[in-house]
């Protein structure tokens, strides 16, 4: 339910590191707009009770308009330099230098690993989005290891069991 999408230039963060220099490339990763079909679904079932209750109906809509914002911002934008994760209410932004790696906690999740040892879990990102995520963030010195290579926890990617 997520989609990637490459982007030269964030329009919506205008004001951020990552939209300042439209020349670096921006991987960015959100929800897919296809998970917007149910909330409209939901919309158009809730518009009979919302005009049954007058001015108070309004308040029906209130919770499909939240979910929809939410699912419109969750993500991540990723450049060389950073990656900026966008929660529903919240950003934040890690600086390349201050990343160690990615950790796979679960079959699930891609986490950001911190050079303080701390990690940041990336919302949208799946293990599946790994090597074009290793790509903009490391470059080409962690490339995957070829088949019969030893040790593939050297590529900047560890996974907890």
């Amino acid at each position: 339910m997520r989609s990637p999408q490459p982007d030269t230039h964030d329009r919506r963060a205008a004001g951020s590191a990552v939209a300042s220099d439209p020349s670096r490339p921006v991987m960015r990763i959100r929800y897919a707009r296809a998970a917007l079909l149910p909330l409209m679904m939901g919309v158009i079932c809730a518009v009979p009770l919302a005009v049954g209750l007058g001015p108070w109906g309004l308040l029906v809509l209130v919770p499909f308009v939240l979910a929809a914002i939410a699912l419109l911002r969750v993500g991540a934008d990723i450049t060389a330099q950073e990656v900026v994760v966008r929660g529903a209410l919240s950003s934040l932004s890690v600086r390349r230098d201050d990343l160690t790696g990615l950790a796979v906690p679960d079959a699930r999740h891609v986490h950001l690993v911190r050079s303080d040892g701390s990690t940041v879990r990336i919302p949208t990102v799946r293990p599946r989005d790994l090597p074009r995520l290793r790509s903009v963030l490391f470059g080409a010195r962690h490339d995957p290891p070829a088949a019969g290579d030893a040790d593939p926890s050297q590529d900047g990617v560890s996974s907890a069991d």
